[in-house]
């Protein structure tokens, strides 16, 4: 699941990632919860622009669902921001296809 406000990113993310599996995407908070409530999945990317409801507030409710396994990923959070902990992992938030191919690698 992946869940990021800018369209164009989602669009990237999701034609690389579905060269590993199907992706779900959300252009907000809201409805990337509503997503995982009724489809939970085993690993959730969260960027930016989520809209009302941030990451810290999607994180703590995917976390909420049981059981949940699920990693969380952030996408372009600083690795000594104030939101890491919230994280299972962090990659860059980058739109180079072969570059995010390089970097999903981990995860998939």
């Amino acid at each position: 699941l992946l869940v990021d406000g800018d369209q164009n990113f989602r669009h990237t993310f999701a034609s690389v990632a579905g060269e590993y599996g199907p992706v779900m995407v959300a252009d907000s908070g809201a409805d990337a919860l509503a997503l995982f409530r009724r489809s939970p999945v085993g690993l959730v990317f969260i960027g930016t622009g989520l809209g009302i409801m941030g990451a810290e507030t999607l994180i703590k409710k995917i976390r909420e669902v049981e059981p949940s396994p699920t990693r969380v990923v952030g996408l372009g959070v600083a690795a000594d921001g104030p939101a890491r902990p919230l994280y299972d992992a962090v990659m860059p938030r980058v739109f180079i296809p072969e570059t995010l191919a390089h970097d999903l690698r981990p995860f998939v």
